[in-house]
Formats: C-alpha cells, structure tokens, sequence
C-alpha cells in the first residue's frame, strides 16, 4: 500500500508517457496510475477483451472525500467490475484504502449487460454522434469524473465536471451506483461487511475443522488468547493448540474498520455446548485483499 501511495503521489508530477495519459486530467492521474507499470510511471492501456468492450471510470469529489478506479469489463464469456477505492483530495493527494489489488464488485447477468449496453452507448454517443465532453467549469461542489471506453478498434474518453449528462453521464451514474462506496459512510461499512463476511466464512470453515480454521485464517504472527490458557503467538502454535480443543461455534455481532481501511474488529457470542460468551477479533488486510486476524480472544 505505501508502494502505491507513492506512486499516486510521484504521478502529480510524472510527465505523461501513455497516449490516454496525456489526455488525462491532471486531477484524475493519481488514482490511474495504480492501474499502471509501477517502475515506469505509466498508464496501462485499457484494452478491451477479444469481442467484448471496456470502460474505466475515475472519479472524485471536487471538495475531497472518497475517489475511485472503477473498470468494467464485457465479453461473451460474461461481465466483471473492479474497483480501487481511496480517501483524501485533489489538491493533498489521495491515499489508496485498501489493497493495492483491485476489488471485485459482484454484479449479476442483468446488470452486466445494463452496463454494456450503456458503455456501448456513450462510446458512439462521443465517436458517431459527437458528444461534447460536457461542463468543464472549474470550480463546483459535485464530482469530477473522465470515463475512458474501449473496444476492439476504436476508443474514446470523455470528462465530466458535476454535471452529469448525456449518455457518457449514464455510464458514469450506472458504474458509479454499482461499484458503491460513493462517500466515507458507504466506504466505511463496506468495510465492516468485508470484516463480518471473514468472520462469518470462519465460523462456517470451523464447523469442519476448529484447528484449521483458526490457523488458515490467522496472521503469521497472529496471537490467539483462549479462555484460560496462555496466549498463543504464531499460525504454527495457534493450529497445534485447537487440534486437542473441544469444538465451539460462534457468530459475530458486529464490525468496524479503521479510517485506513487496512485493520479493523468483529466481535460477536461463542458457544460451546451449554457453555457461551464474548469474543473479540482484531484483523488486518493483507496485501491482496484477503482479511486475516491479528489477534483473537474466545474460549
């Protein structure tokens, strides 16, 4: 993560390599640069798959908050949506939250082919039907927004500045919406439910296996505090321990996630036969996204 805020940063002031670079807003260039050579500075192309079409849309917020790198991906084996998100401003610089992989946004068939068909849309709204980049007044209170589309022999890119119109502005509405995480109260409980959804796959795993349960979904230097004995450091030592335990099951009750979005906690009930009580989770997100427990306390 911090390889990739420097980068985002450095990329303020990186001359621009790639030829979407170059058409790129100078606001919009820290958060495309993540989907980049991380040696060369330089933008990927956005290259659409064999038969199908692609759109990446970045945007932000004119006063600050959350930014995102939304891309969209159609072809007929079926659709995907990505998303890196990120929290600061225009003029400081925006922070990456989260992994420095994208995050893939499950979309269903319906929604695949709603967003297709609007990429498909404003690509020859602006190529075909000349399309004006739309308002580009320099000071307003909504999002900024550049939407690149592509597909198999031709592209084009388009800016938007708050106002949203036209069929560039549908896309940009649609991928938006679905992609979430549109304001800190969206991203900050976005992240509580990535923190429940670990916990939760943990208790099911464990319903099949206590020891390994607790040990695949532990840091290597995780430290687990069972009820009653002493605190156990390391995946090697916290498997070894659960193996001899008696089984128990548990279910959480909540979550929060840090302003960072790389730790966060669960807590929730456990129980174990007539026997129940608390528990708490510490977790942190590693590297590629996966959510794993640092520290955990239970029977």
């Amino acid at each position: 993560m911090f390889r990739a805020t420097i980068i985002a940063m450095l990329a303020l002031a990186a001359p621009a390599a790639a030829q979407v670079t170059s058409r790129a807003p100078d606001w919009a260039r820290p958060l495309l640069v993540v989907d980049a050579d991380a040696v060369l500075v330089r933008q990927s192309a956005l290259a659409a798959p064999e038969g199908g079409i692609a759109a990446r849309l970045s945007i932000a917020p004119a006063q600050g908050g959350v930014a995102r790198l939304v891309r969209f991906e159609a072809s007929p084996a079926g659709a995907t949506l990505t998303m890196r998100r990120y929290t600061g401003q225009a003029r400081n610089g925006w922070v990456l939250w989260g992994p420095e992989q994208a995050t893939a946004v499950p979309i269903d068939a319906a929604k695949g082919l709603q967003l297709e068909r609007l990429a498909r849309a404003a690509l020859s709204a602006t190529l075909v039907g000349g399309e004006s980049a739309g308002l580009q007044e320099t000071s307003c209170d909504g999002d900024y927004a550049w939407v690149e589309i592509s597909e198999p022999g031709r592209a084009t890119a388009v800016e938007r500045r708050c106002a949203m119109s036209g069929a560039a502005g549908a896309l940009i509405h649609a991928l938006s919406d679905a992609a979430g995480s549109r304001d800190e109260e969206e991203l900050y409980r976005a992240g509580a439910e990535e923190i429940l959804a670990a916990d939760r796959e943990m208790s099911r795993a464990a319903a099949e296996s206590l020891a390994t349960a607790m040990a695949s979904y532990a840091r290597d230097d995780a430290i687990a505090v069972p009820g009653g004995a002493a605190a156990l450091r390391g995946r090697d030592a916290i498997g070894v321990f659960f193996a001899g335990a008696e089984p128990y099951a548990w279910s959480p009750a909540g979550a929060e996630v840090s302003a960072r979005g790389d730790m966060g906690w669960s807590w929730g009930r456990w129980t174990r036969g007539e026997a129940s009580g608390d528990y708490l989770a510490v977790w942190r997100r590693d590297a590629d996204g996966a959510w794993r427990y640092a520290a955990r306390t239970g029977p």
